[in-house]
Order: C-alpha cells, then sequence, then structure tokens
C-alpha cells in the first residue's frame, strides 16, 4: 500500500526547489507543500505558479 506523505518543506525556492517541488505536485506525493526561501518573493512566486499549474495536472 502506497501511502501519502501529509506536509514536505522544500527550503530553497531556486531550481532546484522549485523543480522539486513541481515533481512532488505532479506525482501527487504530499498534500501540503511547503517552500521557504530567503527571499520571500521568490518562494511566493514559485507557490502561486505551481498553484496555477495544478489545476491541469493529473491526481
Amino acid at each position: 500500500m502506497h501511502t501519502k506523505a501529509r506536509k514536505v518543506m522544500i527550503i530553497g525556492a531556486g531550481n532546484v526547489g522549485a523543480s522539486a517541488a513541481y515533481a512532488l505536485l505532479n506525482q501527487s506525493i504530499c498534500e501540503e507543500l511547503i517552500l521557504v526561501d530567503l527571499n520571500q518573493q521568490r518562494a511566493e512566486a514559485h507557490a502561486q505558479d505551481l498553484s496555477d499549474a495544478a489545476a491541469y495536472l493529473p491526481g
């Protein structure tokens, strides 16, 4: 039986962090995804992009 993680926090919203977040979202691995970055605007922008993309992803 495959279980879903409830929360995943990614520290660093650069290229690698954003790619990891997209992969987690795309594969429906977690219920909640938290992005943290020293640059708060970057983290918020990636979170908004992921939120917009979620409507078009399977799962």
